[in-house]
């Protein structure tokens, strides 16, 4: 499973470099100097062999391309044309290989581009993502596809030549492309055009405030959270619905840059984009009024192309910025998969009315992440004056696994016989909605990447963590923090007392 160690970011920026040329060879690592001298010292302790220097290199090569071969598909043909690991070379379908793995990386580029859905199809891959542009292969699409491999790499305890576990080109690629795991993760949500004002103090009834600044950027918790995953070099699906109008393609544009695989987006004709408008005071408060003329429906869930891409995800997060009806799609789908099946993270906001049908289903949700207020909505007549610990176990006693409750940089975890305290961070910082996407895909990154099902007390500061870097009065998902960025706070953050679990 992918790693938090810090060599992650190292190989990855080695085969960023790497892919110039004639991409990554043996030779490249002999010649190509202290970056790939690097490379060769971060891997070499997971290469089981006594062999010389070059039957080290030989067999470094080997293992990154059978890695990469295991990659989702999009992710597995940017960096087998980045840096030209020939993954596709023998496979029989009408394109020029020899431009493909050319020794010009803008030739590999420019050819990808212009196979992209035969290759794609190749694959199997039945909705694949829109050609991009060679601008954003190299900006965005291949260090993220990098990032991937990377953490392939350092999760690979052993890798042996001549192992038996070596199989032929076709056979690897029938195994990404057919009935292989995704994965990765798929959100369902919203994705909107924000409008953000930031106010001294939020007006009364009848009266007005001017605007200190005021921000339109794409938004959503749906959409944050996609990004949040990415960020942390997850491959993911976002599911969601949009209009006809500029401001939708703005949206979609701006998930296309961030590497997001947009296929599951439906473009509802005739309609404008989805909006919210936030305001947030200077001393930190905030205010959110959201539109759904546009989201999800139980259709876009009740499909045999969505329970596919569901099956093969390692985690669903789910918010309630889409129809009663299609959450309860979502969650009877989750209930139907086999085990074992992914785990659901749940955020019931924006609070729904009518959500009692889902009462039936909630033994589908995982993990179910929230604001005490947002938490107490799904229970009428839970005021604000009843303890969260009993609003926690009404919760559990309806089928949820696993409670979390998140508000001011600190978080309470509940689960049947287990109580987690994380005390509240110790940060000059404020709290901006967007930090609760972090901090939920934060958690399902530290959950689906350890031998666990339940979260320790470092997963949940850790995720607590994630939430600090939020801190953009415009561009909020654009400041998700990465693998990096958590850890660097983890080692600068200190909790206000100690934790406790009970």
């Amino acid at each position: 499973m992918p790693s938090l160690d810090p060599r992650v970011e190292a190989i990855r920026g080695v085969l960023i470099k790497l892919r110039t040329r004639v991409g990554l060879t043996a030779d490249r690592l002999r010649l190509s100097g202290a970056g790939a001298v690097l490379l060769v010292d971060l891997a070499e302790p997971l290469v089981r062999t006594s062999g010389s220097d070059d039957e080290v290199r030989e067999s470094i090569v080997g293992s990154i391309r059978r890695l990469a071969g295991r990659l989702d598909p999009t992710e597995m043909l940017i960096v087998d044309a980045a840096l030209a690991l020939g993954l596709m070379r023998d496979v029989d379908i009408d394109v020029n290989a020899d431009l493909l793995y050319s020794a010009d990386l803008t030739r590999r580029r420019e050819r990808l581009i212009e196979s992209w859905l035969a290759l794609h199809d190749a694959l199997q891959v039945v909705e694949p993502p829109l050609p991009p542009s060679v601008s954003t292969l190299r900006t965005s699409l291949e260090p993220r596809a990098m990032g991937l491999l990377a953490e392939a790499c350092v999760s690979a305890t052993t890798v042996n030549i001549g192992s038996a576990e070596s199989q032929s080109m076709v056979q690897s690629l029938a195994h990404v492309g057919g009935e292989a795991p995704f994965g990765g993760v798929v959100v369902i949500g919203g994705a909107v055009m924000d409008t953000i004002c930031t106010v001294e103090r939020i007006p009364e009834m009848n009266r007005s405030a001017q605007a200190d600044q005021l921000h339109r950027h794409p938004g959503g918790k749906g959409l944050n959270q996609a990004i949040a995953v990415a960020r942390l070099g997850l491959g993911v699906d976002l599911i969601a619905a949009v209009g006809a109008d500029a401001d939708s393609a703005q949206v979609l544009g701006y998930l296309e840059r961030s590497g997001l695989r947009t296929g599951y987006i439906k473009q509802v004709s005739h309609q404008p984009c989805p909006s919210t408008v936030v305001i947030l005071t200077t001393t930190g408060g905030s205010m959110m009024i959201g539109s759904k003329n546009v989201s999800p429906a139980a259709a876009d869930i009740n499909r045999d192309e969505t329970f596919q891409l569901l099956r093969r995800a390692k985690a669903i997060l789910m918010t309630f910025e889409i129809s009663v009806d299609a959450a309860l799609a979502l969650l009877e789908m989750v209930d139907r998969l086999d085990t074992p099946r992914p785990l659901l993270f749940v955020h019931p906001s924006p609070p729904a009315k009518g959500f009692e049908v889902l009462y039936g289903h909630f033994k589908a949700v995982d993990y179910l992440i929230g604001t005490p207020w947002e938490l107490r909505a799904l229970l009428p007549g839970e005021g604000a004056e009843v303890p969260m610990e009993d609003v926690a176990a009404r919760l559990l006693s309806l089928g949820v696994e696993n409670v979390c409750a998140i508000e001011n940089f600190s978080c309470t975890f509940w689960s049947p016989g287990r109580h987690l305290q994380v005390s509240k961070l110790s940060t000059a910082l404020r709290e901006l909605p967007a930090a609760r996407d972090a901090f939920s895909a934060a958690l399902a990154y530290r959950i689906i990447n350890r031998s666990e099902d339940s979260p320790a007390l470092g997963d949940l500061q850790w995720a607590m963590v994630a939430t600090t870097a939020v801190q953009s009065l415009g561009d909020m998902p654009s400041t998700m923090p990465t693998l990096g960025q958590i850890e660097q706070a983890m080692r600068l953050h200190r909790f206000e007392k100690e934790e406790n679990e009970n």
